[in-house]
């Protein structure tokens, strides 16, 4: 802070000098790249080219190495991953995905910083996966945001996780659609943030008190954005459906200033609001 103030008197019967006011700083201007990919998920003809059968080892980073480049020079590079660390030797892709833990070793290497765990494949190998591959983005090093292996990990981070990059701080928080007919176990509906009450049949009761509630405590946090990762839409859709225009309408009328979206597998428009 810059204080100014009248001059002491100069001399009896003189009029005080005062200084002219010292002009406010011009604040500096922040500037970060933020790198977002889509979902990341190996099929069986991707683990089967990343394995290396003499050393009974994975290597995806031969696929990799295409995006290296873009994620390494940002300032911080996300994702939504869209597959589970569940343990061998049953690695899987498609319907039910199970990928060795490789693949979280070469995304920390390409510079991915944080991924989003909440989506139609976070359930595939039932709730043990789901905090199996929790326990693996941990050893690596990479922030997640959307699931969650215990009660007490979702209320110590409050479902938020908070990245501070070039002096912009950044609450992400995350929500999925629904877990491709797996249910929540009871008495573990902490583990995955869910747009609809009825996730597993028609998705149409948004579970609007939940996802505000946690808007509300992304605003407490008095960061500079907030930033919702979410998985909706149609796979293959190349527009949007009323379905994701409420629901980002219910985003930003309560905080929201970014969303990030997975799920279709191709890119949708991009608006500004």
């Amino acid at each position: 802070f810059l204080l100014s103030g009248p001059a002491p008197a100069s001399g009896i019967g003189q009029p005080a000098e005062t200084s002219s006011p010292t002009p406010e700083p011009t604040p500096a201007i922040s500037t970060i790249t933020l790198s977002v990919v889509g979902d990341i998920m190996c099929h069986g003809p991707q683990n089967r080219d990343a394995y290396d059968a003499a050393a009974g080892t994975y290597d995806y980073s031969p696929s990799l190495r295409y995006v290296k480049n873009l994620l390494l020079s940002a300032d911080l590079a996300v994702g939504n991953l869209e597959t589970t660390f569940a343990g061998g030797p049953d690695y899987s892709g498609y319907p039910r995905f199970n990928t060795p833990e490789a693949l979280a070793e070469n995304l920390k290497e390409i510079g991915i910083d944080l991924v989003s765990t909440a989506n139609n494949h976070a359930m595939d190998r039932g709730n043990t996966g789901l905090a199996s591959t929790l326990t693996v983005l941990d050893r690596v090093g990479i922030s997640h945001v959307g699931t969650y292996a215990s009660p007490e990990e979702k209320k110590k981070s409050g479902g938020i996780v908070v990245r501070e990059v070039g002096g912009i701080s950044i609450a992400f928080l995350s929500f999925t659609y629904g877990t491709n007919g797996f249910s929540v176990p009871e008495g573990k509906e902490y583990c995955i943030n869910l747009l609809y009450k009825d996730y597993l049949t028609g998705l149409s009761q948004i579970d609007t008190e939940s996802i505000v509630s946690s808007l509300n405590a992304a605003k407490a946090l008095q960061t500079d954005l907030i930033c919702v990762m979410v998985h909706w839409g149609t796979e293959y859709k190349l527009v949007q459906t009323s379905a994701q225009e409420e629901l980002a309408s219910l985003f930003f009328e309560n905080g929201a200033d970014i969303i990030l979206g997975g799920h279709p597998h191709v890119l949708e428009p991009m608006e500004e609001r």
